[in-house]
């Protein structure tokens, strides 16, 4: 496995898995938004490559880079730091899988599950912060996220934290034995 050292930074790569450890997370994120966060890690990457100091052997650095932000952001998470613009740019690579999984599970067309999964995140944002959203989401994971998500929005149901909540999913659960 190749191991690439570039000025405090450590990165691993395997079969497009990438583990990275940033000494100084702020100097990569000098934006406010997600993909302006991936576009500048893209970017960096790519530098790096021309100059020969990396090889990045996937078709898009793009990948790489959620992938990176996405480490970045668990890592603040399990930390518990009180850093929200690591937060806020994760949260749309958690949004992204868990309408996959809504889109999968339900066999909803992308766009329909997209429309699910953000009206879903933005009745969590009326009563939570982001961070607590952002652990919630990591806590309970894609699969639990999108059947809340479902129950919630498509089926119209306010409270799924409810007993109705537990026997709805207990009778999906059912269904796939």
């Amino acid at each position: 496995m190749p191991v690439f050292r570039i000025r405090g930074t450590i990165l691993i790569i395997e079969n497009f898995i990438i583990l990275i450890t940033i000494y100084k997370t702020k100097n990569l994120m000098l934006t406010n938004t997600h993909q302006d966060y991936i576009n500048k890690v893209s970017k960096i990457l790519e530098n790096l490559e021309e100059k020969g100091e990396i090889m990045i052997l996937s078709q898009s650095s793009e990948i790489i880079s959620k992938l990176i932000i996405h480490s970045i952001a668990e890592e603040t998470l399990e930390k518990r730091l009180e850093s929200d613009f690591i937060i806020e740019c994760n949260i749309p690579h958690l949004l992204d899988a868990i309408s996959s999984q809504l889109s999968s599970i339900f066999k909803e067309d992308k766009e329909n599950s997209d429309k699910i999964v953000n009206k879903f995140y933005h009745n969590l944002l009326r009563r939570l912060t982001m961070q607590q959203v952002a652990e919630l989401l990591h806590h309970e994971g894609a699969f639990e996220i999108a059947l809340r998500s479902y129950y919630s929005i498509k089926l119209g149901n306010e409270d799924y934290l409810d007993l109705n909540y537990l026997d709805w999913r207990k009778q999906y659960y059912s269904q796939l034995k």
